[in-house]
């Protein structure tokens, strides 16, 4: 047994319904050649006349990875467990909770470094030359991560709750099932 360090991050089941239902729907790639499953899938909810019909179809779709997350060891000391709600709500305190507990966060970094692994971090992003590996994660450098790859930035510079049901970065909210959920979607998740 190798010593290790790990993070998992858990998201509310029933979000996880309804983010799968859309991305599966509209955003997920999925062609008949690379992902037949998911190409299948889309076909499958594409077919179906209603959005309850839809969250149904996910739902059993969904089955064994719900499997898996009831199985799962939620004790386990050397994981993190993370909750996804917690993750959005403040990504700045929980990345930097999951970087503490791996090990590899360090609180400051010296200005010439700080200008130096900037500079690398949008040079990769830019020109794509590869960022030097390191052991450590500065804190400024995170927080710049955290905010190139914000909600907004990624939506298209839409708001937290501002939904747009085919782009991949739909809504950015936790708890979007209940308006989802109808009674009967309810009763078979």
């Amino acid at each position: 047994h190798m010593p290790f360090r790990g993070v998992h991050v858990i998201r509310d089941p029933r979000d996880i319904v309804v983010s799968g239902y859309f991305s599966h729907l509209y955003s997920h790639p999925a062609d008949d050649k690379h992902t037949p499953w998911l190409w299948e899938h889309r076909q499958r909810l594409r077919s179906l006349s209603n959005l309850e019909d839809g969250l149904m179809a996910e739902i059993k779709y969904c089955a064994t990875y719900f499997e898996r997350l009831r199985a799962w060891d939620y004790r386990n000391p050397d994981i993190l467990e993370l909750r996804f709600e917690d993750l959005i709500a403040d990504p700045d305190r929980a990345f930097t909770q999951t970087f503490a507990f791996l090990g590899i966060l360090s609180p400051r970094l010296a200005l010439l470094s700080a200008i130096v692994m900037i500079g690398e971090f949008y040079s990769n992003r830019v020109l794509g030359i590869q960022m030097r590996r390191r052991s450590s994660l500065p804190k400024p450098l995170l927080r710049a991560i955290l905010r190139h790859n914000s909600f907004q930035r990624r939506s298209g510079g839409r708001r937290f709750g501002e939904e747009s049901p085919t782009h991949h970065y739909r809504k950015g909210i936790a708890g979007d099932w209940r308006i989802y959920f109808t009674p009967e979607v309810k009763g078979a998740f």
